[in-house]
């Protein structure tokens, strides 16, 4: 089975960089390319490793379990609490670039109602 993921990988590995052969002069990559780069990369590096753990995450999703790995993560990363004080504390500058810019398209609404009403048609 590992042999036909392999081929069917390399095979949409292939046609996608047939088309953007063909239809990219500017030789640019798309997401998913550099997707399926990135999983043959790695599977290259860790042998069937990688794979075996992709599928063990795979199943333990589908079974409603957290991955080894995202627990993991979890206990690395842990999630602060921010209160709204804080929050407004830290981005009131955001909040009056806000209001600065709804009272300039304000007020450029009504200099278009206003030049509409003056210019004639």
């Amino acid at each position: 089975m590992t042999n036909k993921s392999n081929k069917s990988r390399s095979s949409r590995e292939q046609a996608a960089k047939m088309r953007s052969a063909y239809t990219n002069p500017y030789k640019t990559v798309s997401s998913a390319q550099r997707r399926i780069q990135q999983e043959v990369q790695q599977e290259r590096a860790e042998g069937g490793e990688w794979r075996e753990r992709r599928n063990a995450e795979r199943r333990q999703k589908n079974a409603g379990e957290m991955p080894q790995s995202v627990v993991e993560a979890a206990l690395r990363n842990p999630t602060i609490v921010v209160t709204e004080a804080q929050l407004r504390e830290q981005y009131q500058h955001v909040m009056r670039d806000v209001r600065s810019m709804f009272v300039l398209a304000g007020a450029l609404v009504v200099v278009l109602v206003a030049l509409s009403v003056v210019l004639p048609k």
